[in-house]
């Protein structure tokens, strides 16, 4: 005979599993915090410095005329460093945001794992005391 609660929790967790936030959830749940944090980490770090190289190298061709024919060797130099300053300070805000984020996706997707597996152990003894009867 069919059980109407059990039959309720299994669907609400086959919703939950096929959705792309459950496959996601379960995906990240499988990684430490600091460990998904550092690949995420990496991969910002990476694409930001992809990304400035070639926005650095727009800029630059566009400019390079202007910079050859008028410029002198103290704006370059000027230049170079504000491109610096302005690599670290990308590079830090960029860090520091995807840390945070990270850090409260991995948190909220430990909490509907949880809550998954709770109903995984709901389910379970659900069998149990259908089995024993």
């Amino acid at each position: 005979m069919l059980d109407e609660k059990r039959v309720v929790l299994m669907t609400k967790m086959a919703m939950y599993e096929e959705n792309n936030k459950g496959k996601e959830d379960i995906r990240v749940s499988t990684y430490f915090r600091k460990d998904y944090s550092s690949k995420n980490l990496l991969w910002s770090f990476i694409w930001f410095t992809v990304g400035y190289i070639l926005l650095g190298l727009l800029v630059g061709i566009s400019f390079s005329e202007a910079l050859m024919n008028g410029g002198n060797i103290m704006v370059l130099i000027l230049s170079g460093i504000i491109a610096i300053f302005v690599y670290i300070a990308g590079l830090i805000g960029t860090l520091v945001y995807t840390y945070r984020r990270c850090k409260k996706r991995h948190s909220d997707a430990r909490q509907r794992v949880k809550i998954y597996n709770r109903d995984l152990v709901t389910l379970l003894k659900m069998y149990e005391k259908e089995s024993k009867s």
